[in-house]
């Protein structure tokens, strides 16, 4: 029976021998090599699409040929075998099938495919082809890649399509526009541009060209409705006084091309223009008018084509410059129709015309063929109907009052816009809206004049005539009211003579005073300066009302006065002179001086001191001392206020804060002080407990370490240092030696034996102090020794009962440690020196073991 092989496990691209073995059922072997190979290919061809953008981006209308680079490549062993296309309608095959899978090249058998190669062109659809391509090696496999690239093919001419929606009739000096459309199928390249040429013979057609072909237009569109103008070269080309035949054609982007086979429209062409003569009126008409006259200027139309406007426009500055007062305006009483328009004309917008200034008048005119013709400037007219300006009275101002009986009357020059003022005329009255009867009338030339009065109110007003006879209306009336007698003095009410006061904004008020003369009063004058003679004023002003608010933001003594004024300048005598002290510099902040800072003390009663002084005028009024027993003074203990430096009051046990300020006579407060702390304490410290040495300790060290408790102070100083106190005498009469520390350790280095007594005392902040009880410690620094009074035991004995002499002492005798114990030890030899040698028949045996007191 036939058998496989394991196909998944044989290696691609070699040849894979295969070899047999076969046993009987006794277990004989036969094998046999390279039976067969097997050749295996799984791998499908690669593609290589080399085409830029994967597109063929180009219109065509033939076949391009072989021009499209995508590469095939087989790695799998058994080479190329063909490739295949497709062509859809629609991208990633969709829309209509052009084509189905189709072969394109057989029998390669390579294991690369690089030559280009080409597409059936006449079989491809009009529009956009999407190409895809599939090769196969010869195991069968094969690799499929949609949309390689596309063709755009179109072979399809372009259309125009003719409008009557201008007048071939009329006669045309510019370009006409003209509407011929342009069409290309959607599934075409479209519209790229369209040309047009133009000749003066329709049968014989463009071949008697005036011009060649020219482009109109270059485009990108399936459709060109727009309606476009010939090119000005083309129209240039035509003949004037003719009509001009006209072809066009069309292309797309493929390259087809429609082109009329007989002219399309004509265009009538009269290009000689018109003509305008105003040799009459250049440079004319320099007079001031108040109406037009006639001007003399003529409008010709010079071609085949008759005069369709003329018209006239009038500006304020030359060259079409300024305001355009007239607009274009047909010439009155000309006709369209004629070639020719030869009758004077008058302005008839004179309204319009700028009054008081120069108008430059600009004519046009046109033929029906569109030429035109425009003059700037042919003549000027000047226009002025309006009178001079009402003058504006200068001075005296209305409502003036003066001492003086000269009056110079003065006034702004009325302005005129054309022909210029000539004279003004002045009328006085004591009559205010009638002037009947005047007091004084003149006419003068200038714009001012200087009239003598009496003692009273007059009203004035001044008309202005130009050089053409138009007169101004009367100015408004102004008055003036002359006043040669003083008012009374003013009475000075507020503030009072001599205040001191730290405000700097300060009201000063006097009494109301009427005036003796006609004038009435006009304000009050008020003087302040820093000396009394007010040879150097600090201030000076003038105020309607009886009173003025002013600031003196400097600290110094102000005398001030006030007269009274009136409206004809006339003084009053001064009122009297008053003083006033401004201080509003604050006093010196205290400097404190005792008690000091953090002080502690045990007394009940504390004197307080410090220092300050004025830096303003005012002078230091008094002190405000405040002590609390918190920081931040939530709550105030004790206050006072004192004009010396200096308080002195008792306390109760507890921390305290003091602080103290200062008060000018001006109110001024100085900041606060710096604040600080005294405690007044009259409880003594904790007594300390001794800690080591422990009592009755006997020691050989000189170097003592006293130790003892830290304590803590009952009273509110706090614990300030402890004083350690050593006598040779229990009831410390005597002290041997003293030494303060601020820790509860102490080291004392003994140079003598000797029995000392030690304590500790507690002093707080307040000087306050504890006492604790004392401890007894024994210094020894010098040995015990032996006193050998054993002469030797030469005798055998059989017992151990004998006792031997030799003694023991410590010293000193008194005041020293005492014995403790003794021990003995035998050994069998000695050296000659005496030492002990050989070795010990025995341990060390206690003689004796005292237990001290």
């Amino acid at each position: 029976t036939d058998w496989n092989i394991d196909f998944a496990s044989l290696q691609e691209e070699v040849t894979n021998y295969v070899s047999v073995k076969l046993t009987d059922i006794l277990g004989q072997t036969a094998t046999y090599y390279d039976i067969f190979f097997v050749l295996k290919d799984v791998t499908p061809p690669t593609i290589s699409n080399n085409m830029p953008a994967g597109t063929d981006s180009t219109w065509r209308n033939t076949a391009p040929g072989e021009i499209y680079d995508v590469d095939f490549f087989d790695t799998g062993g058994s080479k190329l075998s063909e490739f295949q296309t497709k062509v859809m309608k629609g991208p990633l095959l969709t829309g209509t099938t052009v084509w189905d899978w189709t072969d394109h090249t057989l029998n390669i058998n390579t294991t690369y495919y690089l030559t280009n190669w080409g597409l059936n062109f006449d079989n491809l659809f009009e529009g956009k082809n999407y190409v895809s391509v599939r090769p196969f090696d010869n195991a069968g496999n094969y690799n499929t890649l949609l949309d390689a690239f596309f063709v755009l093919k179109d072979t399809t001419a372009p259309s125009y399509t003719k409008n009557s929606t201008w007048d071939e009739d009329a006669w045309y000096a510019y370009p006409p526009i003209v509407d011929v459309d342009f069409q290309d199928a959607t599934s075409g390249s479209g519209v790229k541009g369209f040309d047009i040429i133009v000749s003066t013979d329709a049968e014989q057609g463009f071949n008697l060209a005036l011009c060649p072909w020219t482009q109109v237009v270059s485009t990108n569109t399936y459709s060109y409705t727009q309606n476009w103008q010939i090119p000005q070269s083309v129209f240039d080309a035509m003949i004037s006084g003719v009509t001009n035949y006209c072809w066009v054609r069309v292309y797309d982007f493929a390259g087809n091309t429609t082109t009329a086979s007989s002219y399309v429209f004509v265009v009538k062409k009269d290009t000689a223009g018109v003509k305008i003569d105003a040799t009459a009126e250049f440079g004319q008409d320099p007079v001031w008018r108040k109406y037009s006259r006639y001007y003399n200027v003529d409008f010709y139309s010079l071609g085949v084509s008759v005069l369709q406007a003329a018209e006239y426009s009038a500006w304020t500055g030359p060259n079409f410059t300024g305001v355009n007062v007239v607009p274009w305006t047909p010439i009155p009483g000309f006709s369209s129709g004629a070639t020719y328009y030869i009758t004077d004309w008058q302005i008839d917008k004179w309204e319009d015309l700028a009054e008081g200034t120069t108008n430059y008048i600009s004519v046009r005119c046109w033929n029906t063929a569109g030429s035109t013709k425009t003059v700037a400037d042919v003549f000027y007219v000047k226009k002025d109907t309006t009178p001079p300006t009402t003058p504006l009275l200068i001075a005296p101002i209305n409502g003036t009052a003066t001492n003086q009986l000269n009056i110079n009357f003065v006034w702004n020059p009325s302005t005129d816009l054309a022909s210029g003022t000539s004279s003004y005329t002045l009328q006085i009255s004591t009559v205010a809206v009638t002037f009947m009867p005047l007091y004084y009338s003149t006419t003068t030339s200038v714009i001012n004049h200087t009239a003598t009065l009496k003692e009273g109110t007059y009203y004035w007003r001044v008309s202005a005539e130009d050089f053409a006879g138009n007169i101004s209306e009367f100015s408004s009336a102004w008055s003036v009211c002359i006043d040669t007698t003083p008012p009374f003095a003013p009475v000075l009410s507020a503030p009072v003579d001599g205040t001191t006061t730290n405000y700097t904004m300060i009201n000063f008020s006097w009494t109301t005073v009427s005036d003796l003369g006609p004038a009435g009063i006009s304000y009050y004058k008020i003087e302040i300066s820093t000396t009394s003679n007010f040879t150097i004023l600090y201030y000076s002003s003038n105020t309607i009302t009886n009173s003025l608010t002013l600031q003196l933001i400097n600290s110094s003594t102000y005398y001030w006065r006030v007269a009274s004024v009136d409206r004809a300048t006339n003084y009053s005598a001064y009122a009297a002179t008053w003083t006033i002290i401004i201080d509003t510099i604050p006093p010196q902040v205290p400097i404190l001086i005792s008690p000091i800072e953090n002080f502690a003390t045990n007394y009940h009663t504390i004197t307080f001191s410090w220092t300050s002084q004025d830096f303003g005028p005012a002078g230091v009024k008094e002190f405000e001392v405040y002590i609390s027993t918190s920081e931040s003074f939530d709550s105030i203990w004790y206050s006072t206020i004192t004009s010396i430096s200096s308080h002195t009051t008792d306390f109760v046990e507890n921390i305290y804060y003091w602080k103290v300020r200062t008060k000018d006579y001006a109110g001024n407060y100085s900041n606060f002080s710096s604040t600080r702390v005294f405690i007044v304490d009259f409880s003594s410290p904790q007594v300390v407990q001794l800690l080591s040495p422990a009592d009755d300790t006997r020691t050989n060290l000189t170097n003592i370490t006293f130790e003892w408790s830290a304590v803590e102070d009952n009273g509110p100083a706090g614990v300030s240092y402890y004083v350690l106190e050593i006598s040779t005498v229990s009831n410390f009469t005597q002290i041997y030696y003293s030494s303060s520390v601020i820790t509860n350790s102490h080291i004392y280095t003994s140079p003598y034996s000797f029995i000392y007594f030690w304590r500790v005392k507690c002093f707080d902040k307040a000087g306050n102090y504890s006492v604790s009880s004392s401890s007894q410690i024994t210094i020894d620094i010098i040995k015990p020794y032996v006193v050998d009074n054993q002469l030797g035991d030469d005798v055998w004995r059989a017992v151990g009962t004998t006792v031997y002499d030799v003694d023991f002492y410590d010293e000193p005798a008194i005041g020293g440690s005492g014995l403790a114990s003794a021990q003995y030890i035998v050994y069998s030899s000695t050296n000659p020196d005496g030492t002990a040698a050989g070795t010990a028949l025995t341990s060390w045996q206690t003689i004796f073991n005292f237990s001290l007191p």
